[in-house]
């Protein structure tokens, strides 16, 4: 040790760890508490001020916490074990126990926590992606498969099967086209974050073209498509091309989903500070158990007919992402048999 060095008091290293971001604390072969910090007492549960003679068992709702502090004690190994720790909000922490070295008499106990809920959560997410995506590249993938290997053992020859079962090939082809540009748009906004090409964008106008780019679908169903601002809208600030996806994926859905001969109105309105977009239609809605998971990915609250549509399940998802990554929010609201409203707000451009 270098001459002159001061050695930080208690107070310092007990400021020091309350500090840290990982849960430290030290615990007695019957589980009392010597010392606890406060990201520790966070992912435990305990209670603020001291906890002289308090048993950690008393207020860490996990049993296989308890489990891996017990095989230490017998064992005198350390042990490092994921344990799911219960509470207002459940949590995954990583516990790092060992035999601390103490002068006393008695096996004190040290343990390191580190919570790791966020990360399960993702990884969780990825493996549902990865499954999901799997899945809906399959599904066309042996149906396109089935059909070639029909045309090349002989139906390529037959009149009457050929162009039908070329013509079901190139339906499946445009479906995986569909799904590669929503994966691709997808991966795109959520790598990038915030929008980087930020320009002052009149919406009115960016509605009135995709409207006009979605007639075809409007008219085979004789919807009537209706825009209605109540008064002198501002600019929003905002990347024209995702705000356009934006619009593209929220009144695709309100066609494709509709009744025969029904509305889709669209109303525009601001504070100043916000632009809000509302479009309601007429159509099947959606039950109210589901409206919540609308914006997951691959989420179709009827499968069947969403990939009869050519739904690929990430509209809303992309529709969410872009929303939130520039400032705004999107909300639903809906009813079965009566349709569905989608809200979303955009920020105004300075003045």
């Amino acid at each position: 040790m270098s001459a002159g060095l001061a050695l930080p008091s208690a107070d310092q290293l007990y400021s020091m760890l309350d500090r840290m971001a990982e849960g430290v604390l030290f615990i007695a072969p019957d589980g009392r508490i010597f010392l606890a910090n406060v990201a520790s007492r966070r992912l435990l549960g305990l209670p603020d001020g001291s906890l002289a003679g308090m048993r950690v068992w008393d207020y860490a709702r996990s049993a296989n916490f308890q489990e891996l502090v017990e095989r230490v004690l017998a064992t005198n190994q350390p042990q490092m074990r994921e344990v799911t720790v219960q509470g207002p909000e459940e949590r995954i922490v990583q516990a790092h126990v060992m035999s601390a070295d103490t002068k006393t008499s008695e096996q004190t106990l040290s343990v390191v926590l580190h919570d790791v809920t966020e990360l399960r959560r993702l990884e969780r997410i990825r493996q549902d992606f990865v499954a999901n995506v799997s899945h809906e590249l399959r599904t066309p993938l042996t149906s396109i498969k089935g059909f070639i290997e029909t045309l090349l053992h002989g139906a390529i020859d037959e009149p009457e099967h050929n162009r039908q079962f070329l013509s079901l090939v190139e339906e499946d082809v445009n479906r995986l086209a569909r799904l590669t540009d929503d994966l691709l748009e997808l991966s795109k906004v959520e790598s990038f974050g915030k929008p980087k090409s930020l320009q002052a964008v009149e919406v009115p106008r960016l509605i009135h073209d995709v409207v006009e780019s979605l007639q075809p679908q409007s008219r085979a169903k004789e919807i009537k498509v209706t825009l209605r601002p109540h008064e002198p809208l501002p600019r929003i600030t905002g990347d024209p091309d995702q705000i356009q996806q934006v619009l593209w994926n929220v009144l695709d859905n309100a066609i494709k989903y509709n009744v025969e001969q029904g509305r889709v109105d669209i109303e525009l309105h601001s504070d100043g500070s916000w632009l809000y977009v509302k479009v309601t239609d007429t159509g099947i809605g959606i039950p109210a158990d589901e409206v919540s998971r609308i914006f997951e990915r691959f989420y179709r609250v009827d499968k069947a007919r969403s990939r009869a549509l050519g739904g690929t399940g990430l509209g809303l998802s992309i529709v969410k992402h872009i929303v939130e990554a520039h400032g705004g929010q999107v909300d639903v609201t809906s009813e079965p048999g009566r349709g569905s409203t989608f809200q979303f707000s955009l920020p105004c451009r300075p003045s």
